[in-house]
């Protein structure tokens, strides 16, 4: 999942949020990851900022 698309998919489940509530969401399957780990999956986080705004941040799973 690229950040854009983690931005856009966030912002659309954070749209009514209130300020610092906090969402996840994560890719479906699963990517190759050159450590040999198959399972290694692509989550971002983002939170709702005071102005409005959605920020947010890679997670490592």
């Amino acid at each position: 999942m690229s950040p854009e698309e983690a931005q856009r998919q966030l912002e659309s489940i954070l749209a009514d949020a209130e300020p610092g509530e906090e969402a996840t969401v994560q890719s479906a399957g699963q990517i190759e990851n050159p450590h040999g780990d198959d399972n290694h999956t692509d989550a971002w986080a983002g939170i709702k900022e005071a102005d409005g705004s959605v920020t947010i941040e890679k997670l490592h799973t």
